[in-house]
């Protein structure tokens, strides 16, 4: 009588795997006959079934096992013999093949498990006006392709804040973020974008990852003028207006907060708001277009610009 002797993976070759369709390559001790889909089962708990059986010799057989659950299956697929299988040899008369267990016996361990965001947690001291701040994410299992761009910041009173280059490997991975400016709070997260996958591709799963700790950020601040403290209501705006270069203060290191300021230097201020700090208005020409603006008046393109 015809024997099993031995059931092995055919595609893919290796184990595990998060295949949707699984092909068992079974070989025969001697050319049968009568070999169909309905001749095998599968051995494990799901619910896939074999569906079809390509012959590679009148002893080799490759049978492809999809469907039911497969695709989000996660444990061990096996193939047996069916017990009510009608495979014979090929004298006259026919043997029946014996029933039994093959002496090579392989099966495939099935993984569609989604790898997930385990912790992001902080590696440095919060508070903190360091620079950079480092934070340690960590997975559920190996993952690869792990990249800045997979991840966000959530900031709150700070500005500027950025990712810099990922470091690590397998489960843990290390992402430092420059710190920015001003004064608040900084947490890592993992978007929905994120394109990180396990090492048999499943992507990530439970997006987005929001949970994670945050960095409190507390930057001392300084003042640029003089007469204006870091405690005085306009300090903020004044510091933004010196920064962006419209405003290089009254003279000797000071501002003059509470003073007046004439249209004419408003004119300055506006354009160079519009236009940026570098900003130089055109020739005035032979008219400013006011009777009470004289061509050579410091301000005169300025206000005609205007």
């Amino acid at each position: 009588a015809p024997r099993l002797n031995s059931i092995t993976r055919q595609t893919p070759a290796t184990s595990p795997t998060n295949a949707d369709t699984l092909v068992f390559r079974a070989t025969f001790s001697e050319a049968v006959m009568n070999v169909n889909a309905a001749d095998f089962a599968v051995n494990g708990t799901t619910t896939a079934t074999p569906t079809s059986v390509n012959p590679v010799s009148q002893s080799v057989y490759d049978v492809t096992v999809s469907g039911g659950n497969l695709a989000n299956f996660n444990g061990v697929v096996g193939l047996n013999l069916s017990a009510g299988n009608d495979i014979t040899d090929l004298d006259t008369p026919s043997n029946p093949v014996v029933l039994a267990e093959p002496t090579t016996d392989e099966t495939y361990t099935v993984d569609n498990s989604a790898p997930t965001v385990s912790s992001i947690v902080r590696a440095n001291a919060s508070p903190t006006s360091a620079d950079t701040v480092n934070f340690t994410v960590t997975f559920s299992e190996v993952v690869t392709g792990v990249a800045a761009n997979d991840f966000s910041l959530t900031t709150s009173g700070v500005t500027g804040a950025a990712i810099q280059t990922v470091t690590g490997s397998g489960t843990t991975y290390n992402v430092p973020v420059n710190t920015g400016s001003g004064t608040g709070t900084i947490r890592l997260d993992v978007p929905n974008s994120a394109t990180v996958v396990d090492l048999l591709g499943n992507p990530l799963s439970g997006l987005p990852f929001v949970g994670g700790q945050s960095y409190t950020i507390t930057e001392t601040a300084t003042a640029t003028f003089g007469d204006v403290p870091t405690s005085y209501w306009a300090w903020s705006f004044v510091e933004r207006l010196a920064n962006a270069g419209i405003t290089a203060g009254c003279g000797g290191g000071n501002y003059c907060p509470e003073s007046s300021v004439t249209r004419a230097e408003m004119a300055v201020f506006l354009l160079r708001g519009i236009h940026g700090s570098s900003y130089s208005p055109p020739a005035v020409g032979g008219s400013i277009g006011f009777g009470d603006v004289d061509t050579n008046y410091w301000a005169a393109a300025w206000i005609k610009q205007l």
